[in-house]
């Protein structure tokens, strides 16, 4: 994923990709 946005941004849709 080489999107231009924040690290924060980048974790929380992290986060929610491995629980859901």
């Amino acid at each position: 994923m080489n999107w231009k946005l924040p690290a924060s941004l980048i974790a929380y849709i992290s986060t929610r990709q491995t629980l859901f």
